[in-house]
């Protein structure tokens, strides 16, 4: 069992590399289980589980995937030539779509494979595409809020900060 507490701190991004490289080798090779913390979420993203912990409490366990698919649908983003047209005919075809800003967001699963049929809806040229799928950074807010807390990154009264844990897989049968 090898545990690693913020492994990457002031590593540049060669050494970051190796150094997990190194990591899933001997995860992969030797069947080590590797226990992880750290401010860098995307570093759990090769993680069994993830349990993300906020104040102390764990306050979501599961796969990276499982996480993500529960942090939310993916976000599509358009800009067409004209957004009201293009809002109306998205709400009658059914899609969940919002405006923000100078861009219209639809909400749906798999939002790369929606984009033909997202495109053919809005009836209008369409100027830009850009679709967003919840990352480990996206669950993690979900899960601890989506604003700067009082204690504006203090640590919490364990003394510990926040982190994204990476826990051991389950025993192997």
């Amino acid at each position: 069992m090898l545990f690693l507490d913020e492994p990457t701190v002031r590593l540049d991004p060669q050494t970051r590399a190796l150094m997990w490289e190194d990591v899933l080798r001997m995860r992969a090779e030797e069947g080590v289980t590797i226990f992880l913390t750290t401010h860098v979420v995307d570093e759990a993203e090769h993680a069994d589980r993830i349990a993300v912990i906020d104040r102390g409490t764990i306050v979501a366990l599961d796969t990276p995937d499982a996480l993500k698919h529960q942090a939310g649908q993916d976000s599509v983003e358009l800009r067409t030539a004209d957004d009201g047209v293009a809002a109306d005919r998205l709400a009658a075809s059914g899609f969940d779509v919002h405006r923000n800003g100078e861009a219209l967001v639809v909400f749906t699963d798999d939002g790369e494979a929606r984009v033909p049929e997202l495109i053919t809806a809005v009836g209008v040229p369409v100027r830009k595409v850009h679709v967003h799928r919840p990352t480990l950074d996206d669950v993690f807010l979900h899960y601890t809020g989506r604003q700067i807390r009082e204690d504006h990154g203090e640590r919490a009264p364990s003394g510990r900060s926040r982190h994204c844990v990476a826990p051991p897989p389950p025993p192997r049968t």
